[in-house]
């Protein structure tokens, strides 16, 4: 059975999540939301407490002494977990005996567990949310290189690569800013705001690849498989010519109509330049007053030649209305109006 890789197998949210699910962030993240009070807090933060205890004692002691990567996230979360508690209240004198409370006791827990070789220091610059952001985009790249292969033949490749793609585009729109301050963020050698064209360069999924070059069915015709749905979408092939020259011609409109249109082209467009450089002769050279004289003159013969066929057809037209003057009966009817 062929390997399957998701966004869930990204390896830079494991962790993250794990530590997520068993700490409370979500009840947390509602009580930022929604402010319970301070008997709601005061009595939930002892409970965070004791959950830390229980999740890190279930840990072998080598869990993060090989891998900084995982020491890295548990900074990011922890920094993230005491900046929400401080926001929980306006209060000066509340927040700050709760952040620092909670703050002190997770220093002191992970520093002393000097077997996870793992110590957490709330610097909140280096452990910022956007340096979590390069800093998973950074493993997740180095993941998919070397999983490159299974991934482009993956069903799920065209999602990894969305992912990736947004993460990527974030990264570039903070890039804008650093590049203003020329200071660039930088996780290690490898991992730096100023390189990130290197650090992915994207993957090329092979469900693409294959749409398009789809396979032609029986009859000619294409088909093209749809992934989201039952159906599947069909294209028709015209035959080609060299093949039935007489039924493509009387099957395919397109090109007679594609031939009769290039033949008035071919019409049209010298008549309307001979159109265009007339107009401008007659207008911008001598020979366009000489014109006007000879046509008036002819006009001036022509009406005189028609002067008495025009006069006989007025004469006429008015005998024409005497006529009818004359013999037209008209009858007008009248009728009483009673109150």
């Amino acid at each position: 059975m062929a390997t399957v890789i998701t966004i869930n197998d990204l390896p830079s949210e494991i962790f993250y999540k794990e530590l997520k699910r068993n700490l409370d962030y979500d009840i947390l993240e509602n009580y930022v939301k929604n402010y319970p009070g301070e008997e709601v807090i005061n009595n939930w933060l002892p409970e965070l407490k004791s959950k830390i205890e229980k999740y890190f004692s279930t840990k072998p002691k080598e869990f993060l002494h090989h891998n900084v990567k995982l020491c890295r996230d548990l900074n990011y979360f922890m920094c993230d977990i005491v900046q929400k508690i401080y926001s929980l209240n306006r209060n000066l004198n509340v927040m700050y005996t709760w952040g620092f409370d909670t703050k002190n006791y997770i220093k002191e827990y992970f520093n002393d567990k000097h077997d996870f070789n793992c110590s957490v220091n709330f610097e909140y610059l280096l452990y910022s949310p956007n340096m979590k952001l390069l800093d998973d985009f950074c493993e997740d790249s180095k993941f998919i290189k070397e999983k490159r292969s299974i991934i482009q033949n993956n069903d799920q490749c065209q999602s990894i690569f969305e992912n990736m793609s947004t993460r990527k585009a974030k990264l570039k729109e903070l890039r804008k800013n650093e590049e203003r301050k020329n200071k660039f963020s930088k996780i290690n050698v490898n991992c730096s705001m100023q390189d990130l064209d290197s650090i992915y360069e994207g993957i090329t999924c092979a469900s693409n690849t294959k749409q398009l070059l789809p396979p032609i069915g029986v009859d000619g015709v294409i088909t093209y498989a749809n992934s989201h749905t039952s159906e599947s979408s069909k294209i028709e092939v015209l035959p080609s010519l060299s093949e039935h020259p007489h039924e493509a011609h009387e099957s395919s409109p397109e090109l007679t109509e594609n031939g009769t249109n290039g033949f008035f082209a071919l019409i049209f467009f010298p008549i309307l330049g001979i159109s265009l450089f007339s107009s401008f002769l007659y207008k911008f050279t001598p020979l366009g007053t000489k014109f006007n004289k000879y046509f008036q003159k002819n006009k001036y013969i022509y009406i005189n030649q028609d002067n008495d066929e025009i006069n006989n057809f007025s004469t006429n037209t008015i005998k024409f209305k005497d006529t009818y003057s004359e013999n037209m009966h008209h009858k007008i009817s009248y009728q009483t109006v009673q109150n």
